[in-house]
């Protein structure tokens, strides 16, 4: 019907393909319709691997971050409870009752080191 329209208004008609040269045409597509769907294929499958990867990493990561939290955790109320020690054992009464200290006599004079004039230089 275009043919006899275009023809009628005195427009240039449309010429018709001939089966060799719709077959040329598609001979030289670089990708045919199989090659173009195996590529796509190919490509979701690649990229659907690289997804399940990233998501695997992602997961082991988190749990990993779980067990350090909880180790930080643990090794806070470890130092918590070495400081609690620590002031107990510094403290003034524990000091005074150490048989070490009190077996100790006060000194009634204190004699310093006279510097000579050699060891000031």
């Amino acid at each position: 019907m275009g043919r006899y329209f275009a023809l009628s208004m005195n427009l240039p008609s449309q010429q018709r393909l001939t089966r060799e040269s719709r077959v040329k045409t598609s001979k030289h597509n670089v990708f045919s319709n199989n090659s173009t769907g195996f590529f796509v294929f190919t490509a979701c499958c690649l990229m659907l691997l690289v997804y399940l990867v990233q998501v695997n990493s992602y997961s082991t990561k988190g749990f990993e971050i779980k067990s350090l939290e909880r180790q930080i955790s643990q090794l806070k109320e470890e130092q918590k409870q070495l400081q609690i020690q620590s002031a107990e054992l510094q403290s003034f009464q524990r000091i005074q009752g150490d048989n070490a200290v009190v077996n100790m006599v006060p000194v009634s004079t204190i004699s310093y080191i006279q510097t000579t004039a050699l060891s000031e230089r």
